[in-house]
């Protein structure tokens, strides 16, 4: 009989195997594709919090930091670049500085 830390473990390791072959744009299944695409919104959720704090307490450089990290993160997968492209966060204010940076690094290409 299976425990629950291997039924944890399997679960985690299938969501990491569908997370690098969605971000890196490969074939997904409609099930794993639905599943990336929640993992997807919630990096994108995470991002949304960290810019909303960093913007309270005033700490430009963090906000900066940010949009640079999730900018070189997108360039990194073409999968989960055309999934911000997807969602309302893409053409937010701050979302609109990351699809900019995005535009800044194929220009250097």
């Amino acid at each position: 009989m299976a425990s629950d830390t291997d039924d944890r473990e399997s679960y985690y390791r299938r969501a990491a195997d569908v997370w690098q072959r969605g971000c890196r744009g490969d074939s997904l299944s409609e099930r794993e594709y639905r599943g990336f695409v929640k993992l997807a919104r919630d990096r994108f959720h995470t991002f949304s919090l960290s810019i909303q704090h960093s913007h309270v307490q005033g700490d430009a450089d963090k906000i900066q930091s940010l949009i640079r990290g999730l900018a070189l993160e997108l360039v990194r997968a073409p999968g989960l670049e055309a999934e911000w492209h997807r969602t309302d966060w893409a053409a937010d204010d701050f979302g609109s500085m990351v699809t900019g940076m995005l535009d800044e690094h194929r220009n250097q290409a």
